[in-house]
């Protein structure tokens, strides 16, 4: 009786095929924690951004005359943008009375910075607008 040797696996064959798989699971494990890094930083982004746009609506509801007293430079502040020693945010409100010469216009810009894996982003969120009164 003749044996057939040419049939089944090697040893060697399922070896490289495992070697495949696991580098095929690495990258596929690789991409997917880029687009957990990548999900994490655009939330933390769109936090600075609302926290950004609710202090200059916050600002919109002050008395004309009080907005000079809203300035603030590097508030510490939580995800609702309400100050906090802890917050992840720093938050910056500078107030720029008589816009283009004009005593009735105040040029408002809010900066938030925030902390993204233990380092603060280096340029901000920021928002500017220009206030009436009338």
């Amino acid at each position: 009786m003749k044996l057939n040797k040419t049939s089944g696996v090697s040893l060697i064959e399922v070896m490289g095929s495992a070697f495949i798989l696991i580098i095929a699971l690495g990258a596929l494990l690789a991409v997917f924690l880029q687009s957990m890094t990548a999900a994490k930083r655009a939330e933390c982004t769109y936090n600075a951004y609302a926290i950004a746009r609710n202090q200059v609506e916050r600002l919109k509801a002050l008395d004309f005359g009080s907005l000079a007293a809203a300035a603030e430079t590097g508030t510490a502040v939580n995800q609702l943008g309400d100050s906090d020693p802890n917050g992840d945010y720093a938050r910056s409100t500078t107030i720029a009375p008589g816009y283009s010469g004009y005593a009735n216009l105040t040029q408002v810009t809010v900066s938030v910075y925030y902390t993204f894996q233990g380092v603060q982003r280096p340029s901000p969120v920021e928002i500017t607008t220009v206030i009436y009164d009338g």
